[in-house]
């Protein structure tokens, strides 16, 4: 009675998470080269380029009006992702919501009930041929979606968990939300990545993280960066001769209030020169002259850019959902009596994966960024870019 109850609820989700929409093609990649320029006329530059309007909330940013200073340089970057990236090299780190409202690009920094206001979706998850799957079992499967929904996307917005905005509700066999438009957005792609997952389809290819990956694992030619100088010209020298192809981002605001400035002295070694782009980074920011050297952190963040922010912004910023089928580690059929269900099998999985991978940073071992809960053979992991990889690779040798 129970693996049939649990068949159930897993073939309707797989069912119902299959009809969604597929998400949109992505904007239009756009160049920006700004030095120091006011942050208005920066996002008037990039409505220029992008051929669209933005409409930008500042009241809801705290710490940057329309003179902040930008810099930046971004060359084919998709349109939306380079005004995030403007926005963060503005305010450095921070949330920047961007959505599109018809031909306006509006952008918020808060997600606050009072400017941003919500609107209510219905997401049917119920299609002909798995109805009366639903129906015998669509209480368990609607509450077993809120509840990823609700700890995956967002999960400071929901009421439910004391937020002010986010709100969602059973109404027969559809999920009635109500948040703004980009969490609606998120709720959408995270199912979207369920639906992928469950029916073994590989994540779709990201060019530009792989062209960033590449870079950062060739060797430097012996032109790299070398000696005594200051870590603005040691990150500068580094990405002419590392990754003069790949945009980099270096967040100077989050920087130097772990006390890093353009200025800062480095002694960089000289095999620094021939190491692999990424060995010669990490060499950079060893050699800084302070205590404090593992405040700064470096990842592949949003269209491939790489960033240079502090550690703890960039978990904060960068953590994003990735769906893992592991139907070949749980889904054995029993062959005594005394074997674990699959269910069993799923929870050891979690419990080795939460392990083996960063335990410190999963919020069930006390961290604020690691959350991994299963439908059906489905993992859903919330981490950032550097455990993923990291969670991949486990996964492949618990397979063997």
């Amino acid at each position: 009675m129970r693996k049939s109850r649990v068949s159930h609820v897993t073939l309707a989700l797989v069912c119902a998470i299959a009809a969604l929409p597929v998400t949109a093609a992505p904007p239009k990649p756009v160049t920006l080269d700004l030095t120091a320029v006011p942050l208005a006329d920066a996002i008037a530059r990039w409505e220029k380029a992008a051929g669209a309007k933005a409409d930008v909330a500042w009241p809801t940013f705290e710490r940057i009006d329309k003179n902040t200073p930008v810099t930046l340089r971004l060359k084919d970057v998709p349109a939306d992702a380079a005004l995030r990236l403007l926005m963060r090299a503005a305010h450095g780190g921070g949330k920047t919501n961007v959505w599109r409202d018809g031909d306006t690009v509006r952008v918020t920094g808060l997600a606050d009930a009072e400017v941003v206001k919500p609107v209510e979706r219905t997401y049917d998850l119920v299609k002909s041929g798995v109805g009366a799957l639903i129906q015998a079992d669509g209480d368990t499967a609607l509450e077993l979606v809120q509840r990823l929904i609700m700890e995956m996307v967002a999960a400071e917005t929901w009421r439910e968990a004391g937020g002010a905005v986010g709100g969602m509700r059973i109404a027969g066999r559809s999920l009635v939300v109500s948040t703004t438009p980009v969490i609606h957005d998120e709720v959408a792609a995270l199912l979207g990545k369920v639906r992928d997952a469950a029916a073994e389809r590989p994540a779709p290819a990201e060019p530009a993280v792989e062209r960033t990956r590449r870079a950062l694992a060739r060797r430097l030619p012996g032109t790299g960066p070398t000696g005594t100088m200051t870590l603005g010209e040691a990150l500068d020298k580094w990405h002419a001769a590392a990754a003069p192809g790949v945009n980099v981002i270096v967040d100077w605001r989050v920087l130097e209030t772990g006390g890093f400035e353009r200025s800062s002295p480095v002694d960089i070694p000289k095999d620094a020169a021939t190491k692999p782009a990424g060995e010669a980074l990490a060499a950079i920011f060893r050699s800084i002259k302070s205590d404090f050297k593992d405040f700064l952190g470096v990842e592949i963040g949003e269209a491939g850019v790489l960033v240079v922010s502090s550690r703890d912004d960039l978990e904060r910023a960068m953590a994003h959902v990735r769906c893992y089928n592991v139907r070949a580690l749980v889904a054995r059929p029993a062959r005594r009596g005394d074997d674990p269900t699959q269910a069993e099998r799923m929870e050891a999985v979690i419990k080795a994966l939460s392990e083996a991978v960063d335990p410190p940073s999963w919020r069930d071992n006390g961290g604020s960024i690691g959350a991994m809960r299963s439908l059906g053979t489905v993992l859903v992991i919330n981490q950032t870019p550097a455990n993923h990889e990291r969670i991949a690779a486990a996964l492949a040798r618990f397979g063997k």
